[in-house]
C-alpha cells in the first residue's frame, strides 16, 4: 500500500511540475501597456512583420493559452492588429483612418472578456476579446476611439 501511495504522489508532481513550466511561459490575462510588454512578445511581433520600425504598442492582449500566436491584439501609434496563426488570413492590419465605427461589450467578470468590433470602410468586421482586468479593456477601446477620431 505504501508502494501506491509513493508512486501516485511521483505522479502528481510530475503533473504539477508540467503545468507549472506550461502556465510560467503563458501569456498574462491582462492588458499590458505596450512599455511593459515582456520582450520576448515584442520579439514574437516583430518576427510576424506586425511593427513597423520607430512603431510604439500602446497595448497589448493575447488570449493565447501557451503561445500568443493563438491570438494577439494591439494598437499602436499607428494602427490595429489582429492575428492568429490559426486563421486562414492570420494578420488583419488596420490603419486608424480605416475605422468608420467601433462597438465594444463590457464584461467585468474574470471569466469573461470584453469584446471589440470594429468596422472599416472596405465593411471588414472585426471581432476581438480584451482583458477587463486592471479596467484596460476602457483604456484600450477609449485609445482606440481617440486615435480613429470617432470619440
Amino acid at each position: 500500500m505504501k508502494l501506491k501511495k509513493t508512486t501516485l504522489l511521483q505522479f502528481l508532481l510530475v503533473i504539477t511540475s508540467i503545468f507549472f513550466l506550461y502556465s510560467c511561459d503563458s501569456p498574462d490575462t491582462f492588458v499590458y501597456l505596450g512599455n511593459q510588454m515582456p520582450k520576448k512578445y515584442v520579439k514574437e511581433v516583430k518576427a510576424l512583420n506586425l511593427l513597423e520600425n520607430n512603431e510604439e504598442i500602446k497595448y497589448f492582449y493575447s488570449d493565447g493559452l501557451l503561445d500568443i500566436k493563438e491570438g494577439l491584439y494591439f494598437v499602436t501609434d499607428r494602427k490595429l492588429v489582429v492575428y492568429c496563426k490559426d486563421w486562414e488570413e492570420p494578420k488583419t492590419i488596420v490603419p486608424f483612418n480605416e475605422i468608420i465605427h467601433l462597438d465594444v461589450e463590457y464584461d467585468d467578470s474574470f471569466l469573461e472578456d470584453s469584446y471589440i468590433t470594429v468596422y472599416t470602410k472596405d465593411s471588414i468586421e472585426i471581432g476581438f476579446p480584451v482583458s477587463s482586468e486592471r479596467k484596460r479593456d476602457k483604456a484600450f477601446f477609449n485609445y482606440l476611439m481617440q486615435k480613429s477620431q470617432l470619440d
